[in-house]
């Protein structure tokens, strides 16, 4: 499928064993108000009739990955489009009919923008609670809660000029499983990302969901943050290395490293590491507001349980981190006020 429409748009999908739910995603593409000139799906080596499914649609170009994983599939069908602005889908997630026109009229009407992203709500089995009437938007730096949480909640809530991907150097194929963390970072390390008020995308939270299995990684889920991060930052360092602000992100990083030993820590229950190095991560947060303080936090709920943004996280949650504040030290005050203030908040996103 070509296209040599001006503005138009790819919407490129992904596909691993997801027959359960292909047909209800490509359906919420299909009803899109603004049709898109290409609709690639790329088969990442399924075993179950997914592709059965998508051959039935003539509309649909269906390739298969020669390699493994979703973030080389999202490399060959970006390759593979013509089109202007690229939109990328999980095949489990929905779309409302306003989702693409909403972000390519954004960036139409803000041509310094590279992409533009939009709100989402998790759902199960219900119906997404979108919220595609909420105009306006606002510019959104990833960087500013670096590296612990990025503010994006994936793939589908985002549209790339496409000529942008080529720049920055696609995904990242070896950081399959936060390949998105990287590519917002990159997309966002000259210029903001423009993010809309409106929630046009449905985000469903199922056992099989990759953003749920990293977290059942445990302690390794912080192991591959902290490898993912560092390609961030050293994306940042080689495009502006005159960055003031690389300096804060190092140390960023060092009280990353930090939390990794302490998740150790927790789920050893050893308590006297846990009290050392909530000690050095309060040091080197020292100079962060505490606005910033429950992204560290998240990280940590994101590294204990592989559950994401529900009231079942909240909950556990919850329960995991009274427990923690029993032995978190007096000598720690910013942490600890932090951690009992996040207890009973909504989750945040990630």
């Amino acid at each position: 499928m070509k296209s040599n429409s001006k503005d138009s748009v790819a919407v490129i999908i992904p596909l691993y064993n997801g027959a359960k739910w292909i047909e209800e995603t490509i359906h919420s593409v299909l009803e899109q108000e603004l049709k898109p000139a290409e609709i690639i799906v790329v088969d990442d080596n399924s075993t179950d009739n997914g592709c059965e499914i998508v051959s039935k649609y003539k509309q649909i170009t269906l390739v298969k990955n020669q390699g493994k994983g979703s973030s080389m599939a999202r490399n060959l069908g970006t390759t593979l489009s013509k089109s202007d602005f690229v939109a990328f889908l999980d095949q489990d997630d929905l779309w409302h009919p306003s989702h693409l026109r909403l972000l390519r009229d954004a960036l139409l009407n803000n041509p310094e923008a590279n992409s533009a992203v939009a709100a989402a709500s998790s759902f199960e089995n219900e119906t997404p609670c979108y919220n595609a009437g909420q105009t306006g938007y606002s510019y959104f730096d990833p960087w500013t809660r670096f590296p612990f949480t990025i503010g994006v909640d994936g793939p589908s809530l985002v549209l790339v000029r496409r000529e942008v991907l080529f720049d920055i150097g696609l995904w990242e194929e070896k950081s399959t499983g936060m390949g998105d963390a990287l590519l917002f970072l990159k997309l966002s390390a000259k210029k903001a990302l423009l993010r809309l008020n409106a929630c046009t995308v449905g985000k469903r939270v199922h056992a099989g969901s990759q953003w749920i299995a990293i977290r059942d990684w445990g302690a390794s889920y912080l192991n591959f943050r902290h490898q993912v991060m560092e390609s961030a930052l050293n994306f940042r360092k080689k495009t502006a290395p005159d960055d003031p602000l690389l300096p804060a992100f190092e140390s960023r990083m060092a009280a990353l490293r930090s939390l990794q030993l302490l998740t150790r820590a927790v789920s050893e229950d050893n308590r006297g590491n846990i009290v050392f190095y909530a000690n050095k991560m309060e040091f080197q947060l020292k100079h962060y507001s505490e606005e910033y303080m429950p992204h560290v936090f998240y990280c940590l709920m994101g590294a204990l349980f592989p559950i994401h943004d529900s009231e079942k996280l909240r909950i556990e949650r919850d329960r995991a981190f009274i427990k923690l504040l029993e032995i978190w030290p007096e000598s720690a005050p910013r942490t600890r006020e932090s951690l009992e203030n996040l207890i009973g908040e909504k989750p945040l996103v990630s």
